[in-house]
């Protein structure tokens, strides 16, 4: 039997059927072709639009190559507070401290490459456009007005004693922007950051007991005594009481934090050790601001952590922590070894109003608005 010979109306439909395929082909895949671009556009445009709206993220995590630049991080943000050399210099820890900052920005410009894309990415957004225009109004207010001040090179260079004159600022500031843009590139880069800057406190912190104890090998005891009462206020590698307490605020807020989130054992320990010696030293520098500054930043620390703080179990360990701090600190400033703290409390009572520094806020005001820019 063989193939029945085709009928006059089966050959039209097979002629037709093939011209009807051919000719919807190029219809289906111009018209996926289309939906395809036009669904790529609308995604591209829906994420242009929330990368413009919303807060900056935070990008891929962090490449090998670029280690080199969170060690010239580290090496600003923990070498600064613990350069100090003063055998060699008369401003001891002035030129150490200088010589580490701008050593840091040094680096820092000799490889752009590995965080200008940060910058790039970040003036994009909203808020880091307006982060790095409020930087760059700030260093041509520096500039301008060291410019145009009647010492032009003590506006520059700044005084002897503390050398922070416009052009270290300007330095300060940029190094800023810069851990702004690799923060903004790699996530993990700000709690290595922030785990150096805890790691000098914890140090600075340890110095600052031993000064208190008599124990110091680098700086006279007589350079951090104040007044008839032999009033001791260490001030660790800072030189300044003052500025000691205000360096070990953020480390101290750095350390809770951590020591809230930490899961490992080793380093929850490691974590609360700096955390007690930090507030030790800050208590010992006798910084009435620093004090109030640590109330106020215990206060932010529990809102943010109000969540975890309505478990009972957390709250009954918050307050027997708050307890012990509070009865080891009564102890010490019945022992003899709390005569220096007592002078310091001593001095406050005598000194209630905060000493002639709100008079250089009052003043400061006045001067501010007389010259807003420059």
């Amino acid at each position: 039997m063989g193939k029945p010979p085709p009928t006059p109306s089966s050959r039209h439909r097979s002629n037709r059927n093939p011209k009807r395929q051919h000719d919807r082909a190029p219809i289906a895949v111009g018209v996926g072709r289309g939906a395809a671009e036009q669904a790529v556009s609308e995604t591209r445009g829906s994420e242009a639009k929330r990368y413009q709206t919303q807060p900056p993220t935070l990008a891929q995590p962090q490449s090998p190559t670029d280690r080199w630049t969170a060690a010239f991080l580290i090496f600003a943000i923990a070498g600064t507070p613990l350069a100090i050399l003063p055998a060699r210099f008369e401003m001891y820890d002035t030129a150490p401290k200088l010589a580490v900052a701008y050593l840091s920005a040094a680096l820092l410009l000799w490889f752009p490459g590995r965080w200008w894309c940060g910058v790039a990415g970040l003036r994009r957004n909203r808020y880091g456009y307006a982060f790095y225009a409020l930087l760059i109004v700030g260093m041509a207010s520096l500039v301008i007005s060291a410019a145009m001040s009647s010492n032009a090179s003590l506006s520059f260079a700044g005084t002897v004693w503390r050398r922070l004159g416009a052009g270290s600022q300007v330095i300060v500031l940029f190094i800023a922007g810069v851990i702004a843009a690799y923060v903004f590139l790699y996530r993990q880069a700000a709690k290595t950051l922030m785990l150096g800057m805890e790691a000098a406190a914890g140090i600075t912190s340890l110095y600052a007991i031993l000064q208190y104890c008599g124990l110091d090998p680098l700086i006279p005891r007589s350079f951090y005594t104040f007044g008839s009462s032999a009033a001791v206020r260490p001030p660790a590698t800072l030189t300044q009481a003052t500025y000691f307490a205000t360096f070990l605020l953020p480390a101290i807020l750095i350390a809770a934090g951590f020591r809230l989130s930490e899961t490992r054992p080793l380093w929850k320990r490691i974590h609360e050790l700096i955390l007690l010696v930090s507030l030790a030293a800050l208590f010992l520098s006798g910084t009435r601001s620093a004090l109030l500054g640590l109330g106020v930043a215990l206060c932010a620390l529990a809102y943010f952590e109000r969540g975890r703080l309505r478990n009972r179990r957390v709250l009954l360990r918050a307050g027997y922590a708050f307890l012990a701090c509070a009865v080891a600190a009564s102890f010490f400033l019945l022992t003899p070894a709390a005569r220096p703290t007592r002078a310091r409390m001593a001095q406050w009572a005598a000194d209630r109003t905060g000493g002639p520094r709100l008079l250089v806020w009052r003043d400061s005001v006045s001067l501010i608005w007389q010259h807003p820019l420059v």
